[in-house]
């Protein structure tokens, strides 16, 4: 595959990133508007000590303060770098490159988005972090307090570019579109409600998340058997994951998914220090401080999974799963399953490694275990740091972080509804 990564931005989440991409792809270029930075790094000194400088001599990154250099390129993350006092640090900007066009996912600190000579700029503190034509861009997704300025919206909506916003954790709250339909016209959302009320095309889908589950459930477990015993666990969802593909009906595949979960979090409760008083997952409210963890985990990757699915224009309150409920976007609840170990291997992190203790929490009589303030927004950061570490998919070629990875998804559930292929495959790391 002869692509060009471009990574905008090489501070502590940016460095590391054009790093694991250079190893994939010899002509990855590494781009940030500081000069004595990028001097420093060709020399072989990281001022953060996140690398070291046998690392910094030997890499084919092609290191750069030129945004010339960045022209060609065919797929671009921008790691603007924010403290890790804020919320929300270390999220990723990603642009993906996609059949249809840039879908581009903008974050971090407040950016400034304008256009000029028919290229949209995104900016910050007045130097351009990226550019790229118009007529490239899928969509736009703003998550947090960026600005787009009056010319640059309108000529989003002369060129059917929809601007999709979002807050800093993921939340969607709109969207500014010119009312015209996309280029798949306006039966798509008819499609998708035709296609998942067959109930065996819904099964299959559903199937295949579930699958992906049980999958990655298996995979955390095996990482950590060193540490105690847990073949019972692993045994056990190896006889699961057979049965998957031969449920009727989704209630049959809810039960199995349902039996993994029990084997799954049983098998955690001795890799959890003992004085978080795990016992088994519990929820509305969580009642001790690792459930804690793992509810606000999935309700942060769940904004973030219904706003790329709205970018995508999939219908949100239609899924092929979860019941719907209200106004409840269950497809967000489908589409999330194959991501919650992310926010898994987080709340592990963070109970073993002591980045979190039990003082950090208390309990409140209506909400359940909360976290401090100062804990939260170290689990906050700690969760923006995993989403935003690329991952190599199962059959991938190039590592993306979770923007890219929800999008591919999408873009798969897409092409199955449209009856491009036979069925539709969730994301898998195994």
């Amino acid at each position: 595959m002869d692509e060009k990564v471009g990574v905008v931005g090489l501070g502590y989440v940016g460095l590391p990133v054009a790093l694991a991409f250079a190893q994939q792809f010899a002509d990855t270029v590494g781009f940030d508007i500081d000069d004595q930075r990028v001097g420093a790094l060709r020399r072989g000194h990281d001022r953060t000590g996140e690398q070291d400088e046998a690392t910094l001599r030997a890499t084919p990154l092609r290191m750069t303060s030129d945004p010339a250099e960045l022209r060609g390129c065919t797929f671009f993350v921008v790691a603007v770098p924010t403290p890790v006092e804020t919320v929300a640090a270390a999220v990723l900007p990603v642009g993906e490159a996609a059949p249809a066009g840039t879908l581009l996912f903008v974050t971090g600190p407040s950016a400034l988005l304008s256009t000029d000579s028919g290229r949209l700029r995104v900016s910050r503190e007045e130097q351009t972090v990226v550019e790229l034509p118009w007529q490239q861009l899928q969509g736009i997704v703003l998550l947090g307090a960026h600005h787009l300025t009056t010319p640059a919206l309108r000529t989003a909506l002369e060129q059917q570019v929809p601007v999709h916003f979002a807050t800093r954790g993921g939340r969607y709250q709109g969207v500014a579109w010119s009312g015209q339909p996309g280029p798949e016209g306006p039966g798509l959302w008819l499609q998708q409600q035709a296609c998942f009320a067959d109930p065996v095309r819904a099964l299959q889908a559903a199937g295949s998340v579930v699958e992906a589950r049980l999958r990655h459930s298996r995979e955390v477990l095996r990482q950590r058997a060193v540490d105690q015993p847990l073949d019972t666990a692993l045994a056990g969802i190896d006889q699961l994951l057979p049965q998957v593909a031969q449920a009727a009906d989704l209630s049959v595949l809810n039960g199995l998914e349902g039996r993994g979960a029990r084997l799954y979090f049983e098998a955690l409760q001795p890799l959890i220090p003992a004085e978080f008083g795990f016992q088994g997952r519990n929820r509305r409210p969580p009642r001790d401080p690792f459930n804690a963890l793992l509810s606000l985990g999935y309700t942060i990757l769940f904004a973030q999974v219904d706003t790329v699915v709205r970018a995508d224009g999939l219908l949100p309150w239609t899924g092929f799963y979860h019941q719907p409920h209200g106004r409840h976007a269950v497809l967000a609840s489908d589409l999330m399953e194959p991501f919650r170990h992310l926010v898994e291997r987080t709340a592990l992190a963070a109970v073993t490694r002591r980045r979190l203790k039990v003082e950090d929490f208390y309990l409140d009589a209506e909400r359940g275990c909360l976290l401090q303030a100062e804990a939260l927004k170290q689990y906050l950061a700690m969760l923006s740091e995993r989403f935003d570490t690329p991952l190599l998919a199962l059959g991938g070629e190039v590592p993306k972080p979770l923007h890219g990875h929800l999008h591919d998804q999408n873009l798969a559930l897409l092409a199955w509804i449209r009856g491009r292929t036979p069925q539709f495959t969730a994301w898998r790391m195994r």
